[in-house]
């Protein structure tokens, strides 16, 4: 009860779900029994059957070959084309921007924005990537904090977990160095696999590839 679709075949398999609103062809198309979902665009949450919650907003259907929206995950918020078009089960992920968080699946709670943040995170959850292509080749990793360009654009496994990325380039090259933390434009720019390092500042740490517990502090310290 209490639906309102507007557009060819929206909400068109609706049953006892209440409180839906989908505009768009073909928006919500596969919804039953899912409440408090709000789908705005062509094919916007298609996927959905029994998920609560959810908001999408032009996230492209048919985008990449793919088809846009989730199956049972609840209340996740997916803006900009692209955006979440392949979850099924996760829950309480963000994705603001053009194909952020595009193949998330299983994962959950992600805060992702910038284009293509996150893209490639498929069950990671716990993760805030903010930035241009932020955080672009993480998977699997779990509790990553990437904001600015870039920042941690090579990670791409779960020893990468637990580490604290911000600035322009902030930890581009690392792979799956965990625990690591660096603040400021080009902080530990070319580590990759090494653990517990800490750069603070401009071009900290810029020297460090693979060592393990070094602090830098200060414009282009080490």
């Amino acid at each position: 009860s209490n639906n309102t679709g507007v557009g060819g075949y929206a909400l068109q398999a609706i049953t006892t779900g209440g409180e839906n609103v989908a505009v768009g062809y073909q928006s919500l198309d596969a919804l039953t029994t899912g409440s408090g979902n709000v789908a705005i665009g062509k094919g916007a949450g298609e996927n959905l059957t029994t998920a609560s919650y959810n908001t999408f907003l032009n996230n492209g259907a048919h985008a990449s070959g793919g088809t846009a929206g989730i199956v049972t995950g609840n209340s996740n918020v997916g803006v900009g084309y692209a955006s979440l078009l392949t979850l099924t089960s996760g829950a309480n992920n963000i994705g603001i921007g053009l194909q952020t968080g595009q193949n998330v699946n299983t994962g959950s709670s992600n805060i992702l924005m910038g284009f293509q943040a996150g893209i490639n995170i498929g069950s990671g959850s716990e993760n805030i990537v903010l930035g241009w292509r932020a955080g672009d080749a993480m998977t699997d990793s779990t509790g990553v904090i990437a904001i600015g360009t870039n920042a941690g654009s090579s990670i791409n496994d779960t020893d990468a977990n637990a580490s604290v990325l911000i600035g322009y380039n902030a930890g581009a090259d690392l792979t799956e160095a965990q625990y690591t933390t660096a603040v400021g434009s080009n902080s530990l720019a070319n580590i990759t696999t090494g653990d517990n390092n800490t750069a603070l500042g401009y071009n900290a740490g810029l020297a460090i590839t693979t060592g393990v517990d070094n602090t830098a502090i200060g414009k282009n310290s080490m």
